[in-house]
């Protein structure tokens, strides 16, 4: 049965990629923080070849409320392309990355069946629907946050290593990615004080 379901979520996915493609293909103009966040990239590409310097200052006088981290990170991206839908194809990406993490979450708390439908359920908000088609910071940040608590469940009370590394690799890429992350997950800091300090905790889940 899990095969199934899994064999459902590729074909899902695979549906929502065409769909995206169709969207790429009408050539909407960016506007608001999409249309910042892809001339923060572009700048970034422009700067690539002269030398790091540049590249730092850059980085160090943005906006504190936008990190630059993932517009910069995605800025080789332009050596392929340099059309305006360049950072947003990454979205097709995380959002497979997305629907893997909900759905094993699901799995390891409940069953496959649980995972299933969480993974349905999560691709059903309109905000997953349209932020996965633009260059918002909110979808990476959704993508990374769920993928962090992922790993801190399967981490087994942070004491897999490898685990408990993709949880806070993650979990800092979140930090990195849009501020307001502290809002969506800031109640998984006193948890994951409370499991470095009491490692006898029976489960994860009360």
């Amino acid at each position: 049965m899990e095969r199934i379901y899994v064999s459902f979520l590729i074909a899902i996915y695979l549906f929502l990629c065409i769909l995206n493609f169709f969207w790429f293909s009408q050539d909407f103009v960016p506007i608001s923080d999409e249309a910042y966040y892809i001339h923060y990239s572009f700048s970034v590409f422009k700067k690539l070849n002269r030398g790091w310097e540049e590249i730092w200052e850059g980085v160090l006088s943005v906006h504190p409320a936008r990190p630059s981290f993932f517009p910069s990170f995605l800025s080789p991206l332009f050596y392929l392309s340099k059309s305006i839908h360049t950072p947003r194809f990454v979205n097709i990406f995380l959002l497979a990355l997305l629907i893997f993490s909900v759905y094993e979450c699901g799995k390891l708390l409940s069953t496959p069946e649980v995972g299933f439908y969480s993974a349905i359920f999560s691709l059903s908000f309109p905000g997953i629907a349209a932020f996965s088609k633009l260059f918002y910071m909110e979808f990476p940040l959704t993508c990374f946050l769920v993928t962090s608590f992922f790993f801190l469940i399967s981490s087994r009370n942070l004491r897999k290593r490898s685990q408990t590394t993709l949880f806070s690799l993650f979990y800092g890429l979140c930090a990195i990615t849009k501020v307001t992350f502290v809002f969506f997950s800031g109640w998984l800091l006193p948890w994951c004080w409370k499991l470095v300090k009491r490692r006898k905790i029976k489960r994860l889940i009360y």
